[in-house]
């Protein structure tokens, strides 16, 4: 026999349970990041958690060494639970990072391959599911199906992350895009 207040006392049950954490993830992150040197960081963004929550992002990361990039291929890397595409550009050699989401269906563009533009010569990312192309700065480039003569909107952008290779190690910032460059790169000391 089937019992719709069984169902619903269950499925009320998992949402509460699934959502329970991110919740408490919250209030341990305001919790964690209410010492004054965190908020002293992020003073333009707007409330404590805001404040703390972005400031730890906004640093430069490593995600590998610059030889592990292969001259033609993609590289699937994570940092904190963000997916990411690193490949290398065929012309200038300098190393590329996407965020490894195709806008349109969200399938991981590290499953796709590497074009090179008939024209310009530009490396991009194609994605495996509908062929859409990205460059190196996110700008999707190409679109199969629709006209050439259409224009491609910026809503179709991936999402682009700054990057840097120094000492032979790619770092990339992931935070806000506009305060990498007043963001000095980590360096080693030579031993």
């Amino acid at each position: 026999a089937f019992n719709a207040a069984a169902v619903a006392r269950t499925s009320l049950h998992t949402s509460l349970r699934t959502s329970r954490p991110s919740r408490l993830f919250d209030l341990r992150l305001y919790e964690l990041s209410q010492p004054e040197d965190l908020t002293a960081v992020d003073e333009e963004m707007d409330g404590p958690v805001a404040q703390s929550a972005d400031a730890w992002l906004n640093l430069w990361f490593p995600v590998m060494f610059s030889e592990g990039v292969p001259e033609e291929g993609l590289v699937a890397a994570t940092i904190f639970e963000r997916p990411l595409v690193i490949f290398r550009d065929r012309n200038t050699s300098t190393i590329q990072v996407l965020a490894d989401q195709c806008p349109h269906r969200l399938a991981p563009l590290s499953d796709g391959r590497l074009a090179v533009d008939d024209v310009t010569g530009e490396t991009r990312v194609e994605c495996s599911y509908h062929g859409w192309q990205f460059s190196g700065c996110g700008r999707c480039t190409k679109l199969p199906q629709i006209e050439s003569s259409k224009p491609i909107l910026p809503l179709y952008d991936a999402r682009a992350y700054p990057v840097v290779e120094s000492q032979g190690i790619v770092y990339v910032f992931i935070g806000d895009k506009a305060r990498a460059e007043s963001v000095a790169v980590p360096s080693v000391p030579e031993l």
